[in-house]
């Protein structure tokens, strides 16, 4: 037996087949763009935050840098009187707030002045001498840097550190000159920012609730934090880890603070997106399904209109061939159907004109 699958079915399911898989296609097109627009969004809105910290402090650095210029180039500095020098250091403590305590040696090495913010006693710094910084592990680096300065006759970024009083510091040296000769070498502690200040800023620009925010020294180690970075991305001596950060599973970025030598690490968790992108799927699959569903209905609907038609046709066409008159199919349809319907109104007219003539010569003729 000769299987048959009717023109209506055929139609439909090409009708369906179509709309689902277009529907499906762009649904997937739709949903990868997506992904691929949120991830970069992501990664940017991590960029900009990492970048906005760093300009902040970059500023400070400038500031202070420049600062510390205009110190070195007062003439009081030049007169080698260590009284008028001290309260000179006092004083300009005590008109800004970006330094946090000066040191002047002389070229040899002996201590001339010294000031803190604080007011601490500055006895016990009476007598030093920063030659002798080299011989502890702890001073070392500092009295590289001194040298550093008084033999190159230019400012020297030392280090960061924080200070007792909880603010985020900065080292600078610059060395005191008159006319190429060396006067003096000024070591100054600047202040960028109260670590509490900064880290209320810090937590307040986090891209996300479960995101992190470190400053890094230039060493990697890690001088303020917001936010929990994963154990397994801190080592013992709390330096940061970048590509653990990245096994962790996070979206990070590094931006190095150039004026200052520290980097600001934003770090977000890749489940703070693809939780967003999960429920980006999950509408879209639901939204494509009704979408589907309404496509096997339109399309059954189209099926039938197109193939109305033709089986309109089919049985007129039955019905000839089996001796039958039938009636004119009035149906409004266009295209090749529309044609198909009027030559077969024509055909069936012309049948129905020579079966009344037929008859007529049949009676007249018997009669």
């Amino acid at each position: 037996m000769k299987f048959r699958f009717s023109l209506y079915y055929q139609t439909a399911f090409l009708f369906v087949a179509i709309s689902v898989v277009a529907i499906m296609v762009s649904g997937w097109l739709s949903y990868h763009e997506s992904r691929r627009v949120i991830l970069a969004q992501a990664s940017t809105a991590i960029d900009n935050v990492a970048a906005t910290i760093g300009a902040g402090l970059n500023q400070r650095a400038r500031d202070a840098r420049e600062a510390m210029q205009r110190l070195a180039a007062n003439e009081i500095l030049h007169s080698g009187d260590s009284q008028a020098i001290q309260k000179f250091l006092a004083a300009a403590l005590f008109s800004s707030s970006m330094f946090n305590n000066i040191y002047y040696f002389s070229p040899s090495g002996p201590l001339v002045a010294v000031a803190y913010a604080d007011n601490r006693d500055l006895s016990q710094y009476a007598g030093e001498n920063f030659m002798k910084y080299g011989e502890n592990p702890a001073t070392t680096s500092l009295y590289q840097d001194l040298l550093k300065a008084r033999d190159q006759g230019s400012l020297v970024f030392s280090r960061f550190f924080k200070s007792d009083s909880g603010r985020l510091m900065s080292s600078f040296i610059v060395p005191v000159q008159v006319g190429g000769q060396l006067k003096g070498i000024l070591s100054c502690g600047m202040v960028l920012d109260q670590t509490s200040r900064l880290g209320e800023s810090m937590e307040a620009m986090k891209p996300a609730a479960d995101a992190c925010i470190a400053l890094l020294d230039h060493q990697g180690r890690i001088l303020v934090q917001t936010g929990t970075i994963p154990p397994a991305c801190i080592d013992a001596e709390n330096r940061f880890l970048a590509d653990s950060m990245r096994a962790a599973g996070y979206l990070f970025s590094l931006h190095l603070v150039q004026e200052a030598g520290l980097e600001v690490c934003v770090g977000m968790p890749e489940t703070s997106v693809t939780g967003l992108l999960d429920h980006l799927r999950n509408r879209v699959i639901f939204y494509l399904l009704i979408i589907a569903t309404l496509a096997v209905f339109l399309g059954l609907r189209a099926a039938a209109v197109f193939i109305r038609p033709l089986q309109l046709l089919i049985a007129g066409l039955k019905q000839l061939r089996q001796g039958r008159t039938v009636d004119r199919i009035e149906h409004q349809a266009s295209g090749e159907a529309g044609e198909a319907l009027e030559a077969f109104n024509e055909l069936n007219d012309k049948i129905r004109r020579d079966a009344m003539l037929n008859r007529t010569w049949t009676d007249l003729w018997n009669g």
